[in-house]
């Protein structure tokens, strides 16, 4: 009997150290989980303090910030053909704190980019005008689609479809179709990009018009009154500009240059025109250059006036790599032998040798910068370690 007793006594021992034990590991493991959700949770207001740093436009986010529990929050450019001003985070965060040899730590690494708003442009050429005849077209090659929300005049050869709503047409192999697309941007789209250039920078009065005759950074900037891209100008954007007048090239010895700035990327940004469009002479107007994706500047006017709201007649020596857009009135050609982009206008009167847009260019959609001084951290992008 002594003995048995002696058995369920050391039975009972082993059972109750195996329960201590498994409560000991238990609380251990709690606790060391606890403390790397502290950590993770440190790590992760890391790349909340760097998002709310960059929305200062004042800003390089070209940094290391070093704090005892956050340990080093690391900040560097990253080059990307998809998103503008990219940016890797990594921060890292420790408890009790990074100094301590016993410390818990937890790394997360992100990317993030300056937010940018989507447009679709479906049409190589877009007349929006629901009556008469909207496009009047000649044309030696178009690579992308021509939409017509009426009827279509042209002579042309090598568009992937012609698509007009109103007969009658003479484009061979036109097809007639119901719908009547909207073009890719309301009033209010219009005006929200008015607001971003305002509220960028302080406005600039052109009491006479503003030449701009060197080289210049611009963007975001509202200028009020005329604004003319004259000799040896090179005018690199990088957001969006609002000009209450006319802008017009008046260049004549030299060919001036109007571009994206590289830094953004495949992200584009927008001109907007209160008055005409007028391009009396060569530009260079530039994509962003960057590979497989562009960023494109869209020039867009309200225009409403008998004149044309946008004239592109510059000579063959012009490079206009771009969006054209009159949401009311006339886009015309002149002289301009290639053109690569989209056009999108009420009515339009082309003449062109070659046209390239569509999803050829990553039109669909196109991504334009500086509606938005938000960064966000990109999809897929968030990693976590010890």
């Amino acid at each position: 009997m002594f003995i048995i007793l002696i058995i369920l006594l050391a039975v009972i021992t082993i059972f109750t150290t195996a329960i201590y034990s498994g409560i000991g590991q238990f609380t251990l493991t709690t606790r060391n989980s606890y403390v790397a959700d502290q950590a993770t949770t440190l790590a992760d207001s890391g790349i909340d303090l760097v998002l709310n740093k960059l929305s200062d436009p004042q800003y390089s986010g070209n940094e290391t910030i070093t704090s005892p529990q956050t340990g080093d929050i690391i900040i560097a450019p990253l080059q990307s053909a998809e998103y503008a001003d990219t940016r890797s985070v990594t921060s890292t965060g420790c408890v009790p704190d990074c100094s301590s040899p016993f410390a818990t730590k937890r790394k997360v690494t992100v990317q993030i980019a300056k937010e940018a708003k989507e447009i679709s442009f479906p049409y190589t050429i877009h007349g929006t005008q629901t009556s008469g005849t909207p496009i009047t077209l000649f044309s030696t090659g178009i690579t992308g689609n021509v939409h017509s929300n009426g009827a279509i005049t042209c002579a042309l050869s090598g568009a992937t479809s012609i698509e007009f709503v109103i007969p009658p047409t003479t484009c061979a192999g036109a097809t007639q179709v119901a719908n009547q697309p909207l073009g890719p941007m309301t009033t209010q789209d219009i005006q929200d990009w008015r607001l971003a250039a305002q509220n960028g920078n302080t406005p600039i009065t052109c009491t006479t018009p503003c030449n701009l005759n060197s080289s210049i950074t611009i963007g975001p900037r509202k200028y009020i009154g005329n604004v003319n891209i004259a000799d040896n100008a090179q005018v690199a954007l990088v957001g969006p500009i609002w000009i209450t007048g006319d802008l017009a090239v008046t260049a004549i010895s030299t060919i001036p240059r109007l571009y994206i700035n590289p830094s953004l990327g495949s992200c584009g940004t927008v001109i907007v025109v209160d008055g005409r469009v007028s391009f009396g002479s060569a530009i260079n107007v530039e994509d962003s250059g960057s590979s497989p994706l562009k960023g494109y500047p869209l020039i867009v006017t309200e225009y409403t006036g008998a004149s044309d709201a946008i004239r592109l007649s510059g000579t063959g020596g012009s490079t206009l790599e771009g969006i054209f857009y009159a949401t009311a009135g006339r886009l015309s050609t002149s002289g301009v032998t290639t053109i690569t982009g989209a056009v999108v206008s009420n009515t339009l009167a082309l003449t062109i040798n070659t046209f390239t847009g569509g999803t050829a260019n990553n039109l669909q959609p196109a991504r334009f910068c500086g509606l938005s001084t938000n960064w966000v951290v990109k999809r897929g992008t968030y990693k976590l370690s010890k």
